[in-house]
């Protein structure tokens, strides 16, 4: 696979990404943890959660087709009062997988391929690996490898993931680069 996509991508709340880093480090917040459960990684800081990352398959709900499964991605993202901004498998967009990346109009071997709208059963995305956790007192970084799978070629794009979490009492920032 020597196909590579780059990407970068900065979300934050309020404030910029300057006033955001230097607020963080004045702010000291050592309150920044990462606890893992059932695949689930859930970066929380003061007790708080701020967002959680889905290692493993997450199945749809109840009812829907299988090929809406989903690992890789964000759900849920909070703010930092607490409100989910994130949805995953709503009813009216099952594709829908909180925070993810997936591309719609891609052209391999003369074949289009969406990965977005899994109903077309033409590809996926999936982690390959979680390949490093940390944190620190002022971010918690996650490093991740995924596949971009075509149904009838397999595995045709890897995209590496670097997310860095700022969280604070105002907002909190995300540095995401693919």
């Amino acid at each position: 696979m020597n196909n590579h996509l780059y990407t970068c991508l900065v979300m934050f709340f309020a404030g910029t990404m300057i006033s955001c880093q230097s607020q963080r480090a004045s702010e000291g917040n050592e309150d920044i943890a990462i606890e893992t459960k059932d695949s689930l990684y859930t970066i929380s800081w003061k007790g708080h959660p701020v967002m959680t990352f889905h290692v493993g398959v997450t199945q749809p709900p109840d009812g829907k087709p299988a090929h809406y499964r989903r690992s890789g991605f964000l759900h849920p993202v909070y703010t930092p009062d607490g409100q989910i901004i994130t949805d995953g498998f709503p009813e009216d967009h099952e594709h829908q997988h909180g925070w993810f990346y997936a591309l719609t109009r891609t052209h391999f071997r003369d074949s289009l391929i969406d990965f977005w709208n899994q109903q077309s059963d033409l590809g996926t995305v999936a982690l390959r690996s979680l390949d490093s956790v940390s944190h620190d007192a002022v971010k918690a970084d996650i490093y991740a490898t995924l596949d971009h799978i075509s149904t009838r070629f397999g595995p045709i794009l890897e995209e590496k993931w670097h997310l860095q979490v700022l969280p604070g009492m105002d907002y909190h920032a995300f540095y995401w680069e693919t």
